[in-house]
């Protein structure tokens, strides 16, 4: 009985610490945005979006604070190439639970990537708040676990351990975007890939408490703002779905396969910093004419949904976006995909919603664009499940349009899992070719 107590007052415990966890580096990301792009922090702080925010200053300014993240991202990566070797990575430490977190280079980490992306990194900001909470997690169960019970007995045994470190990783992201029912499905489906009572209950109860303690200070609203009321028919926007979902399961996986290409390639030794540095050269000069391109995408995707994403810079923004993750990617910079790709995602739909709409006529943009930032997403971050619910949350998005999200998501994953044996059936026949 004393180690289900202990077990239940770590998951509380580990709720909480990362809500705290993630508040802190939210607030951290918008005081940096304030002082390096240095407009109204109030703003940040209460629906000014990142985009309003560079679209308000010159771009020259634009063009030197993103260059600035660019030698903090060089300085910081250099450091922690000569680290590596005390890194662990959240799915090491849910593996092997028993091996220690550097707590000093992982906040390290954290924070590097939480002050790049405010600073106009074009990747997302996900992964830290995932890391924070595994490792308060990490340090957490290990501590408990040194002591014995009554019996003698280690207070957690390492498949328990491995539950609750990958359960502080699902809280961080449930507290930073307030999804919490996303948080929990991305512990059962990325970390833990398995399903009993114990791993639901624990996912569940910590996710909502991050997500509760994080609206305490970040509030309830969601990170996007949905506008179409009302909603379009669902059969014709579901068979849309169903019918684009392959194509953009399609480039989804090239840009997954692309990005998977930049981080095996990252650059090391003093090459980092060159090839770092060439990274934010390039998003810097795009920005002049894209502000969209800076940040984690964010306002990519609301521009969007705000009926503002004519053809012809939809196809920019997939452009410039893919290709400015793809090249910080190869340049060793830390950051996530989750958000760049619900943006680059949006481009996708919004492109072919609009190619379509020259033919059919067609109704419900916004809607449309959501089902394929989805889709996207899915594919590019092998989460399908996760995926339907993370989008409904950051959206609070209406019920019905769960129809056309699920179909669009099942289409791109199966569309992507054929090219992913073809592939490997390619490959085959090339070796035994040779």
């Amino acid at each position: 009985m004393k180690r289900y107590l202990f077990y239940s007052a770590a998951l509380i415990l580990i709720g909480v610490g990362a809500g705290v966890g993630g508040i802190v580096l939210s607030l951290l990301l918008h005081e940096t945005q304030h002082l390096v792009f240095d407009y109204s922090l109030d703003s940040v702080l209460h629906g000014e979006s990142f985009l309003h925010g560079l679209m308000s200053i010159n771009p020259e300014h634009r063009f030197w604070g993103i260059l600035m993240a660019g030698l903090v991202a060089t300085s910081g990566g250099i450091y922690l190439y000569h680290k590596r070797n005390t890194l662990v990575s959240v799915p090491t430490a849910v593996k092997h639970p028993l091996k220690r977190m550097a707590i000093g280079t992982s906040l390290f980490q954290v924070i590097l990537q939480i002050i790049t992306v405010a600073m106009g990194s074009p990747l997302g900001r996900e992964t830290a708040p995932r890391q924070l909470g595994a490792l308060f997690a990490s340090v957490c169960v290990q501590h408990m676990a040194s002591r014995k019970s009554a019996s003698s007995m280690p207070l957690f045994t390492k498949e328990e351990m491995g539950i609750l470190i990958a359960c502080g990783a699902g809280a961080g992201l449930a507290a930073v975007y307030n999804v919490p029912l996303a948080g929990a499905l991305f512990t059962l489906e990325v970390l833990l890939r398995r399903l009993t009572l114990r791993t639901v209950l624990s996912s569940l109860l910590t996710s909502f408490i991050a997500a509760w303690i994080g609206s305490l200070a970040l509030g309830t609203g969601g990170q996007y703002t949905f506008h179409d009321a009302p909603l379009p028919g669902m059969f014709t926007l579901t068979l849309l779905a169903l019918l684009t979902s392959p194509l953009i399961g399609s480039v989804a996986y090239f840009f997954r396969h692309l990005c998977n290409q930049a981080k095996h390639l990252a650059a090391s030794g003093h090459r980092l910093a060159i090839i770092c540095m060439i990274g934010f050269l390039l998003v810097a000069i795009i920005s002049i004419w894209f502000p969209e391109i800076p940040g984690n995408g964010k306002g990519m995707l609301q521009t969007g949904l705000d009926n503002q994403l004519p053809l012809t810079l939809a196809c920019a923004l997939l452009f410039f976006k893919s290709l400015s993750v793809i090249v910080v990617l190869r340049g060793g910079v830390e950051g996530g995909v989750m958000t760049p790709s619900l943006a680059i995602g949006g481009c996708v739909g919004a492109i072919i919603f609009m190619v379509v709409g020259w033919v059919l006529p067609l109704e419900g943009f916004p809607a449309y664009i959501m089902a394929a930032a989805a889709g996207f997403l899915s594919v590019s971050m092998a989460m399908p499940i996760t995926t339907i619910v993370l989008v409904m949350e950051l959206a609070h998005l209406p019920l019905p349009l769960v129809f056309p999200i699920t179909t669009c998501v099942a289409g791109a994953c199966l569309s992507a899992r054929w090219l992913t044996q073809y592939g490997s059936q390619m490959a085959t026949h090339r070796i035994l070719d040779h």
